[in-house]
């Protein structure tokens, strides 16, 4: 629970560091692996992430948040399996429809990016709709498109 609590702060190395020892000392518990990986995207390794996360969606693969997670980690190669993980977060996790958006926008579908940021915006109707289809344009163009929601660059692959 304090890997949890520092990874909430930003002390990400504390929060990596008890997450590390969650995940020996409860080993069964998935949401340790998820926010370790979670963790580990934060600082930009994206491999380590990926990893972790799998853990967490093979111990648990009912997690809407793992499976976002992995989603958006697979956004930047803009894979299917990036797509496939962001539709099962979707019903759960209205922010998986943003990042739908980004990935079809990314892949140049236009239409679908506009499909998906409908459904975003009808969650979410404060947000001025002008300002978000140009946000998913602009995430869409950048080369690692994770980095719109939070990821840095880091390494990966």
């Amino acid at each position: 629970m304090l890997g949890a609590e520092y990874l909430k702060i930003g002390d990400l190395p504390a929060a990596i560091s008890h997450l590390k020892e969650g995940v020996k000392v409860l080993p069964s518990l998935a949401a340790n692996y998820s926010n370790l990986g979670y963790a580990f995207c934060r600082t930009g390794d994206l491999r380590s992430g990926e990893q972790e996360i799998r853990q967490a969606i093979k111990m648990d693969g009912a997690s809407p948040q793992s499976h976002f997670l992995l989603g958006l980690i697979l956004l930047n190669a803009a894979t299917p399996e990036a797509r496939d993980q962001l539709l099962f977060a979707q019903s759960r996790i209205p922010s998986a429809s943003l990042a739908l958006a980004v990935y079809h926008a990314h892949r140049g579908d236009n239409a679908a990016a506009k499909q998906e940021l409908r459904a975003y915006l009808d969650t979410n109707p404060s947000i001025d709709p002008g300002v978000a289809e140009q946000w998913v344009k602009t995430a869409g163009a950048l080369e690692r498109p994770a980095s719109a929601f939070g990821f840095p660059f880091g390494r990966y692959r």
